[in-house]
């Protein structure tokens, strides 16, 4: 098999990176191609189509990338192929504000249902009502200040972590924050049949992915949080991580997919860190940030599109 890219970040200035190489993959027979390196000084650099600058405490959209998103614009006429196109060329990178990534995967999916349903080639003509969304889109991700898409990335492995996360009938999301700055913000937008479960449900599904990307970051990090604190509005939800099994007031529907979720986390942490270095704390959702990721005003127009088509 074949690797584009294989990046290795060092504190020193000197390292044999052949050596480094030879030590990750010890168990399979390389054959290395001559290195190329790229340093990261005090300057800006963009590597791996992602610009790091201020010494690489911040990452962002490298300007070439967005000013080619902006010219992006959906033509009247544009094709099923042409929409794709324009969603694609926003990058999938971290520094994106999570609202612009979220709804260009709904944005996605709706031009491959739209398209299956009328059982046309990508080379037809959309509609011209998805043109007039995936319009706003592009507009929406346009007018979002430049500052927003610039982000932190230094995690401080030797300080607590908070996490706050919430849930509502299309969307749920997660913040992860140290020292009262955001690190990450993300949002999920649920499917029509995602979006019938119980609320509670919906929660676990957003605390799960929030525990999840945590897992990821300490994976990457090869240490952990000394503390993870994850701060949720769901009473529910808060006993049944707390304690490690459903809430004996949950619905009894809901039951079996909280211990779906729990099973889940606990297969990613022992059971025994909760109360240790896991923390589950009931916020209200006026002091929960996360509630602002559960709705958009873009969202609303996706998903009554997507009801009035029956195309979801």
């Amino acid at each position: 098999s074949y690797m584009d890219d294989l990046v290795i970040f060092s504190h020193e200035k000197d390292i044999d990176v052949e050596h480094q190489l030879h030590q990750l993959c010890g168990n399979y027979d390389l054959n290395l191609k001559p290195t190329k390196r790229q340093v990261l000084t005090e300057g800006d650099i963009t590597l791996l189509g992602v610009m790091f600058i201020d010494g690489g405490k911040y990452i962002t959209v490298p300007s070439v990338k967005f000013e080619k998103f902006q010219t992006k614009v959906p033509a009247k006429d544009c094709t099923y192929a042409d929409l794709l196109s324009t969603l694609g060329s926003l990058d999938e990178s971290p520094a994106i504000p999570p609202w612009a990534l979220a709804l260009k995967h709904f944005a996605q999916s709706l031009v491959a249902r739209e398209r299956a349903d009328r059982s046309v080639h990508w080379s037809a003509k959309c509609t011209d009502e998805l043109r007039e969304l995936v319009l706003a889109w592009h507009s929406m991700v346009v007018s979002i200040p430049r500052q927003s898409f610039v982000l932190y990335r230094l995690y401080d492995y030797l300080r607590p972590l908070h996490v706050y996360t919430d849930a509502a009938k299309r969307a749920g999301g997660f913040i992860l924050r140290q020292d009262g700055r955001d690190l990450l913000q993300r949002v999920y937008i649920f499917t029509e049949s995602e979006a019938n479960l119980p609320i509670v449900c919906l929660e676990a599904h957003t605390l799960y992915r929030a525990f999840a990307a945590v897992h990821q970051l300490e994976l990457a990090g090869r240490r952990r949080f000394p503390e993870v604190h994850y701060h949720v509005d769901n009473v529910a939800v808060e006993a049944t991580f707390r304690v490690g099994r459903p809430a004996t007031h949950t619905n009894k529907d809901a039951k079996p997919i909280l211990a779906k979720y729990v099973a889940m986390v606990n297969a990613l942490y022992d059971p025994l860190d909760f109360g240790r270095s896991i923390y589950l704390q009931r916020v209200s959702t006026q002091q929960n940030p996360a509630d602002a990721l559960t709705r958009h005003e873009l969202l609303t127009r996706f998903v009554k599109f997507a009801d009035a088509k029956s195309i979801e």
